[in-house]
């Protein structure tokens, strides 16, 4: 729009663009309103615009389409791009919730918010399975590349915290293939407003993992130990809130894999000694480590006679030596170790 181009000292009068409403194209008016009080607080990070200089309200409003979630982004070529959902724009009709779920598009073409014309009206259908519903969040026209972003609610997931009913999206992280995880790091919203006092780990095996409350400011997170589980995606739901406070979220989360066995020192025939380093049980893996051997890499045999002994600790990571039990030197001419986590 040219006018937020000129440098002006009356208020700016803004008009609604693309509100809901039945009748395409009506322009109303109405007297002019006094323009909305400008007192920012001390404390504001930002210095007042130099070219807006206040802003009033008319009543002046044009209606062009009955759907919501608009979110115009100017681009180079003078026009606005915008998503939208959850209503008729055109005839065109976009609905966010079910597995036909859709988002819609559309170009926003003129300078005059009275007289606007929207355009080339498309629809993107997408499930959302597991979740129930799928709405725009962002968009962003940049260098001709239109970025548009979803999200996601999962509708049967409902919490009750004083009598109100929440629906909190899920978190879902995916990988490419199965992982084998064992331990969670969660770190609430940096404030000490709201809090999630408790939540459930949901795996794609199907097994749950409680989680309690964590940290008010996120200066500190829980970390959640579990035994070992082979995953492909893991779900963190929340199912319990500070009482009085609704925005509700993480500022960071964390899953790690367990780290297998790994020989570092290969076998000597002459001592029956290998070394492999492990994650430290300490640190809650629940894992117990036994030595096994073959000749033929087909059957295996454990050495309930090995010794096992940590010979150094670099933070989570031991090294362990491996001492063969029965006759030494080694007599096969072939001799494979395996070190099995349990």
């Amino acid at each position: 729009m040219n006018i937020l181009q000129k440098q002006i000292s009356t208020p700016l009068i803004l008009s609604a663009v693309l509100a809901c409403g039945p009748a395409p194209g009506q322009v109303q008016q109405k007297l002019v309103d006094a323009p909305w009080p400008n007192q920012p607080p001390a404390e504001c990070p930002f210095t007042p615009s130099q070219t807006l200089k206040g802003i009033a309200f008319t009543g002046r409003h044009a209606e062009y389409a009955a759907a919501d979630t608009w979110y115009p982004s100017w681009a180079s070529d003078g026009n606005m791009y915008s998503p939208w959902t959850d209503g008729n724009v055109l005839g065109l009709v976009s609905n966010s919730a079910g597995a036909n779920a859709t988002t819609g598009y559309a170009t926003i073409l003129g300078d005059d918010p009275l007289n606007l014309q929207v355009v080339n009206q498309a629809v993107y259908p997408s499930d959302p399975s597991p979740f129930q519903s799928r709405y725009p969040c962002g968009s962003l026209v940049y260098n001709g590349v239109w970025y548009y972003g979803t999200y996601c609610l999962g509708g049967g997931q409902v919490v009750m915290n004083n009598g109100i009913t929440y629906n909190w999206p899920w978190l879902r992280l995916t990988w490419n293939e199965e992982q084998t995880v064992d331990r969670v790091w969660l770190f609430d919203r940096p404030n000490t407003y709201d809090q999630i006092t408790g939540g459930l780990l949901v795996f794609s095996d199907g097994s749950t993992v409680s989680v309690g409350a964590l940290p008010d400011d996120a200066t500190q997170g829980v970390e959640v130990c579990f035994p070992a589980r082979r995953v492909q995606w893991m779900d963190f739901r929340v199912t319990a809130v500070k009482p009085g406070w609704y925005n509700i979220g993480l500022s960071e989360i964390a899953v790690f894999r367990l780290m297998p066995p790994t020989i570092s020192v290969s076998l000597e025939q002459s001592s029956g000694e290998s070394s492999y380093t492990r994650r430290d049980p300490a640190v809650g893996t629940r894992l117990t480590y036994t030595v096994w051997t073959s000749t033929d890499l087909v059957t295996w045999t454990e050495d309930t006679a090995a010794t096992q002994t940590v010979t150094g600790t670099a933070g989570e990571v031991q090294t362990v030596k491996v001492r063969l039990g029965g006759t030494i030197p080694l007599a096969p001419p072939k001799l494979f170790v395996q070190i099995r986590a349990n």
